[in-house]
């Protein structure tokens, strides 16, 4: 498909930006977060995982009530990433909107905070937003190819992420229950989910987590 159109510059002193959808920037983050870490939330730490190529921050949100009456080590751990395509800016505005709540006072997500460990990274390539790429790094790679071997002087944000998931799937205390990478897609419409084929588990188990959301609400 092809979306073509005529735009007539009129106006000599002034610049014009063309967004394939609406913009979800780097500094976006950036204020969302500082907004957050203002309200010293008990239940929300900020973690600096590393810094890209460019310097820029890869930040961690762990949200969970560490006060609750649930250990940690009972709690079930799900885990989400976002913003590795810096074109898919909905998976930033999803993000942002998932954050708002389970920090929010809602009873529901006081519910969640007490039983599970939400880990978020809420901005997977802070260099290819800021540099207005669709897919790519700052170095011209697609991050989400490089999972199985990533290079630490390309792929730092993949590196550290990787790191840190691994440390978690062989802590014997940690319940990592879910993994969530939030996208958006050219073509496709409403909400869908592509899950994994994992050995050892089940296509019903990982039918399951749509197939509760399909039936809790017609918007998937």
């Amino acid at each position: 498909y092809v979306l073509s159109f005529l735009f007539v510059f009129d106006r000599d002193d002034e610049t014009f930006q063309f967004a394939y959808c609406y913009p979800y920037t780097y500094s976006d983050l950036q204020k969302f977060l500082l907004y957050i870490r203002a309200k010293e939330f008990p239940f929300v730490k900020q973690e600096l995982l590393c810094r890209t190529i460019l310097h820029r921050r890869l930040d961690l949100l762990t949200i969970t009530n560490p006060e609750s009456e649930t250990p940690a080590n009972q709690k079930k751990m799900v885990f989400f990433t976002a913003r590795v395509h810096p074109g898919e800016t909905p998976a930033s505005f999803i993000c942002h909107g998932l954050i708002s709540f389970l920090i929010s006072s809602h009873p529901l997500a006081q519910v969640l905070r007490d039983h599970v460990i939400f880990k978020v990274i809420p901005m997977l390539n802070p260099d290819g937003v800021f540099l207005g790429n669709y897919r790519c790094s700052s170095v011209g790679n697609d991050l989400n190819r490089h999972w199985l071997n990533p290079a630490e002087w390309a792929h730092p944000e993949i590196c550290a992420v990787r790191n840190i998931l691994l440390e978690l799937k062989d802590d014997p205390n940690v319940n990592m229950d879910v993994f969530i990478d939030i996208h958006s897609h050219s073509t496709g419409t409403s909400s869908f989910m592509y899950v994994n084929s994992i050995d050892g588990s089940s296509d019903a188990q990982q039918l399951l987590f749509p197939k509760l959301l399909s039936a809790k609400t017609n918007l998937f």
